[in-house]
């Protein structure tokens, strides 16, 4: 080999060497940051995960292989940090323990014949027996280990008691502190202490995308403690429920009737939201057959439920401006139909409200109010929850083709539904 192969040949082996040399000590780097990530904090918990191998490192560069190296570094690729750590069971162990099954009881009373062989009245005895039944369930949130719980507001309604199910199945009797009709709240007590109260988190912060997670009783208690998964879909939803128009949560986590009361939860498995509302109904096919959507649930933002809650513990109401009134908006073609006028209706009156005691009935048609012309339902709810409690509205009414005008008293809605 004469003097300019030999030089050759040293120069490609150098730069092999030098190769092999940064070849390492990228490897060496990439090892370092992956290490460093393993016992990094996520989500106020350390996790952490075995370091690559210093032996196995060791042998690679002492046999100069750079596949070895590769292969002892990715032993804690980032990957394996993502698949290591999932926040899920976790949160579904902590926050089951304040997640109450609710069940709606009403009384009905129940007259049988009683069989004439059996001990008891004689043949063709009628027994009045008071009997309770179930009527409707959801679910709640125990709020303070001294027995304060959330749920809906139409979890309850209608109720003549109310049934709590603790985890574990124990089962107590609860007692309506209060209720906002108008966010779908109601805050109960039940005469328990030291129970796991749920940690009420700041819907604020939520982002879009984020993990959402579900715990409640779907379709009822023999599903208790069922964990849905989903993601934020969305924030700030406007939806109109019964006249009122909320700002919720939209969420993909499969919610089913039962869920309804229970925590929307975030990654640290703190409430942001209770659940409140499915939209189901998508509209109709050109076959006229019903399409329905999944995936879409909302639930009222915890911050907007939290000055709810105080209201309810100092006083037992809300209070909210209103006449006591439900409404119906009718359409022109629905109209048409029934041979009526078009309009806000009023399809409900409170007894003792401000709307009976000035006057309006069901079926009479809202035209005007103070004046402004009304066209929607959302247009009645404005202007009054504009106004103070005690003021006068001036309502211009259709009463059997008759147009009409009554003032009425702006009254305290809370009071009015609480009964206080």
């Amino acid at each position: 080999m004469d003097d300019k192969e030999q030089n050759t040949f040293n120069n490609e082996k150098s730069s092999k060497r030098w190769f092999m040399l940064g070849l390492i000590v990228l490897f060496l780097v990439v090892a370092w940051a992956s290490s460093t990530l393993t016992s990094m904090v996520i989500k106020g918990k350390t996790y952490s995960m075995a370091s690559p191998s210093p032996t196995a490192q060791a042998v690679a560069i002492e046999n100069d292989n750079a596949e070895s190296v590769a292969a002892a570094v990715s032993t804690s690729s980032i990957s394996t940090l993502y698949s290591q750590y999932n926040p899920i069971p976790d949160i579904a162990s902590s926050v089951s323990a304040s997640v109450v099954g609710i069940t709606n009881m009403v009384s009905t009373t129940k007259i049988e014949s009683i069989n004439p062989f059996s001990r008891g009245p004689s043949w063709g005895d009628e027994l009045d027996e008071d009997l309770e039944k179930e009527q409707s369930s959801g679910s709640g949130i125990i709020i303070s280990g001294d027995g304060y719980i959330l749920t809906n507001n139409h979890v309850i309604t209608g109720s003549d008691s109310i049934i709590v199910t603790l985890p574990g199945g124990a089962q107590v009797t609860a007692k309506v502190v209060g209720v906002d009709s108008t966010t779908d709240l109601a805050l109960l007590k039940i005469d328990k202490t030291g129970l796991t109260a749920a940690i009420l988190g700041d819907s604020s912060t939520v982002r879009v995308g984020e993990l959402a997670i579900v715990v409640g009783n779907p379709l009822g208690e023999e599903l208790s403690g069922t964990i849905t998964v989903g993601v934020i879909s969305a924030k700030d939803r406007k939806l109109n429920v019964e006249n009122t128009i909320l700002n919720l949560i939209q969420t993909d986590a499969a919610v089913n009737p039962g869920n309804s009361g229970g925590p929307l939860l975030n990654s640290n498995g703190e409430v942001i939201g209770i659940l409140t509302a499915k939209r189901t109904y998508a509209g109709v096919s050109s076959t006229g057959e019903t399409i329905y959507a999944e995936g879409i649930s909302f639930a009222i933002p915890i911050n907007d439920a939290k000055p709810i809650i105080d209201q309810l513990k100092e006083k037992g109401y809300v209070s909210r401006p209103g006449l006591g009134i439900t409404l119906k908006v009718i359409n022109s073609s629905t109209a048409k139909i029934y041979g009526i006028s078009e309009g806000v209706y009023i399809a409900s009156v409170t007894k003792s409200g401000p709307a009976e005691l000035a006057g309006l009935k069901v079926a009479d048609v809202i035209t005007k109010i103070n004046g402004t012309e009304i066209k929607t339902s959302e247009q009645v709810t404005e202007a009054i929850s504009a106004a103070n409690i005690g003021d006068k509205a001036s309502l211009t009414i259709l009463r059997s083709g008759t147009s009409i005008t009554i003032e009425a008293t702006i009254g305290d809605l809370g009071k009015l539904e609480n009964g206080k």
